[in-house]
């Protein structure tokens, strides 16, 4: 696809397909996320040509996510393996000094990610990525905790906590061994 013709007539397209790929993520059943996972690949390719750095950083943290839920279905090893080449893509495009939060949020997934790989294969190995993820996560958004209430918290203050949490519970896995 030439995109240098109508760059605006693309991007609207793309945009259009983005909001179709993440309504069909929220059906959250495995043909809606196969639909959902073709809509945004497309729709990465022509923001990649039209060189949106940010909307391909975003589309490939959600590819990253969608991939890893897929593995829930079918073909898990494949689909988690595939996740976690979407995740490292978007941590490459999320400088962290410019992009804290986008770069904590792929941080995050592709801990859960590893996090579910380690149950089916390389667990030690699995779970020590997990948790670099994790506490990379944290670390990130550890600046704008302050430790709200549950109805003041916003996506930074609660994705520290999460972060937090799951490198407690890795790191007691790793003990119990």
């Amino acid at each position: 696809m030439d995109v240098d013709f109508n760059a605006d007539a693309y991007l609207i397209e793309a945009n259009t397909l983005c909001k179709n790929g993440y309504d069909l993520l929220n059906h959250k059943s495995p043909i809606s996320l196969k639909k959902a996972i073709n809509i945004l690949e497309e729709a990465l390719d022509i923001f990649s040509q039209l060189d949106c750095t940010g909307r391909c950083s975003e589309i490939l943290n959600t590819l990253g996510a969608a991939y890893c839920a897929m593995a829930e279905y079918e073909n898990s090893e494949t689909n988690l393996i595939k996740s976690i080449e979407y995740l490292e893509e978007a941590i490459k495009l999320n400088n962290p000094s410019e992009f804290p939060l986008y770069h904590a949020m792929a941080q995050y997934n592709l801990g859960n990610t590893y996090r579910f790989l380690s149950e089916l294969n390389d667990k030690d190995n699995n779970i020590k990525k997990a948790l670099d993820s994790y506490k990379t996560a944290a670390k990130l958004t550890s600046k704008y905790y302050h430790s709200p209430s549950w109805e003041e918290q916003t996506f930074d203050t609660r994705l520290y906590e999460i972060s937090q949490e799951a490198v407690k519970e890795l790191k007691e896995l790793l003990r119990k061994k």
